[in-house]
């Protein structure tokens, strides 16, 4: 008997193209002749969609044996889908309401890594909006604790969004008071000069209970400070992926088990790339976690598992049979 594999895509918020996108490639590599599959769009007023007429997600999900949730933003990642799907009792892909809600939010995440003794976490100030906040006063604090330059971010956003650079006090006073006249909690976080590397996790495979991938490299281009949103969606053909990692196996050694850490730690489920920042002098910062990594095929998580031998259509089939009957062929 076939079983009946929904792919949600779509979603509120900035994210709507890149979660389409997304969810066609993982519907091209879903066999018709192995399962049944729904695929389910959801707009940005969060109200879904089979065959282009209005559903109930309680009247799709109770037909559905497993669901790949590939809707992304704080509503996709951050705990709001995954209460829907956790109600309605449908074994999906990917985090709880909790731990995917603790592993959006940036600075939650720091303070767990907080436990991994071997590693650094830059130094990071959350600024929240407030009407009687005072950006300037606030940053000259800032500026005693740690110079310029400065990383500053929304804390809870995926694929970079948002995320810039600022050289001094200046640009970072402007970048800091746009951030929030939008009403964005952001993090200004120390940058650290280094090559970012990540680490995927995936759950049962090969024997292990928690497998970690290759580390990769990403190798930005020499004109760019970090893997920005622009990087990682428009311009992703000049980054490249340097898989194996061209670093010491003691230091791939120290990343791997950093990665495994934070997927436990955070009690997370299946899958999950953690990013890291390694110096010049191999000092190693954890810069955040992704309970959800983008499936497609030019993705660092892809990318890594191909490397282990793992192709884009088995990931995905070990990733189904993780979900539904908790290992798979890999395991």
């Amino acid at each position: 008997m076939k079983n009946n594999i929904a792919v949600l895509r779509g979603g509120p918020g900035e994210y709507y193209d890149l979660s389409l996108k997304a969810g066609s490639e993982v519907l091209s590599a879903l066999d018709d002749a192995e399962f049944r599959v729904f695929d389910i769009l959801i707009d940005k007023q969060k109200n879904w969609y089979r065959f282009g007429r209005q559903v109930s997600p309680m009247s799709v999900l109770h037909n559905v044996d497993m669901v790949f949730n590939l809707v992304y933003g704080p509503w996709g990642e951050g705990g709001g889908i995954q209460q829907i799907l956790s109600k309605s009792g449908t074994p999906f892909l990917g985090s709880g309401p909790f731990a995917s809600a603790i592993a959006y939010d940036k600075t939650k995440t720091k303070e767990i890594m907080r436990g991994f003794l071997n590693i650094h976490l830059p130094e990071h100030i959350s600024l929240y909006p407030n009407e009687v906040f005072d950006p300037e006063r606030e940053l000259k604090r800032i500026f005693k604790q740690f110079p310029p330059p400065y990383v500053i971010k929304p804390i809870k956003s995926g694929f970079s969004m948002n995320v810039t650079v600022a050289k001094d006090l200046t640009v970072a006073l402007e970048q800091v008071e746009s951030k929030l006249r939008e009403n964005i909690p952001i993090l200004v976080e120390e940058f650290i000069d280094g090559t970012e590397v990540s680490v995927a996790i995936l759950e049962n495979t090969r024997g292990e209970e928690l497998y970690p991938l290759l580390p990769t490299d990403i190798v930005l281009p020499e004109s760019k400070d970090v893997y920005d949103f622009n990087l990682k969606t428009e311009n992703k053909d000049v980054v490249e992926f340097r898989c194996p990692s061209l670093l010491s196996e003691k230091i791939k050694t120290t990343l791997t088990e950093a990665a495994k850490f934070a997927h436990e730690q955070l009690g997370l489920s299946h899958y999950s790339r953690s990013d890291f920042i390694v110096t010049k002098k191999n000092e190693i910062y954890f810069l955040e976690i992704n309970s959800q990594p983008p499936l497609s095929p030019n993705s660092s998580f892809v990318v890594s598992a191909e490397e282990a031998g793992i192709d884009f259509d088995a990931l995905i089939k070990h990733l189904i049979e993780l979900v539904i009957y908790g290992e798979g062929e890999l395991s």
